[in-house]
């Protein structure tokens, strides 16, 4: 409907107009940026029909998101403490060895987080993952 700079209210007289009717509310569910959960075969018909547009013009499938994984509130209170004692220098031998550990499992829930985002990526941003990465060369002298 954009892209024909046709409103909401516009879009439903020219699916009244073919014969079609829907409540305005169908339409201006469609008009949102929200993803939709259910989808009518006979509005999608009639979308399709006014719009003259194959389905695949109108049907985009973009899988969930995915779900990062975080550290709960009391582990992150315990973490934001012993970085603190960390900064001051008063880290006990405990506390280092402690913090320690949370580095170890934060960094591996990092690299989970990390994979769950580049296993959902778009296609073109996946498309480049593998390549080589430019190196910073050496001047060379005059």
């Amino acid at each position: 409907m954009r892209a024909r700079s046709l409103t909401v209210i516009d879009f439903h007289k020219a699916l009244a107009d073919k014969g079609h009717r829907f409540d305005l509310k169908t339409i201006y569910r469609l008009a949102s940026d929200k993803p939709l959960l259910n989808i009518s075969a006979p509005v999608l018909r009639a979308v399709c029909e006014t719009l003259n547009i194959d389905l695949g013009k109108l049907i985009v499938w973009q899988p969930p998101a995915p779900k990062l994984h975080h550290i709960d509130p009391k582990t992150q209170k315990r973490l934001d403490y012993l970085m603190a004692r960390s900064n001051d220098g008063d880290l006990t031998d405990d506390e280092r060895a402690e913090l320690e550990r949370f580095a170890v499992e934060l960094e591996a829930l990092s690299i989970n987080n990390a994979k769950l985002l580049a296993r959902h990526a778009h296609p073109e941003q996946r498309k480049n993952a593998g390549a080589p990465r430019a190196r910073a060369t050496k001047p060379v002298a005059a």
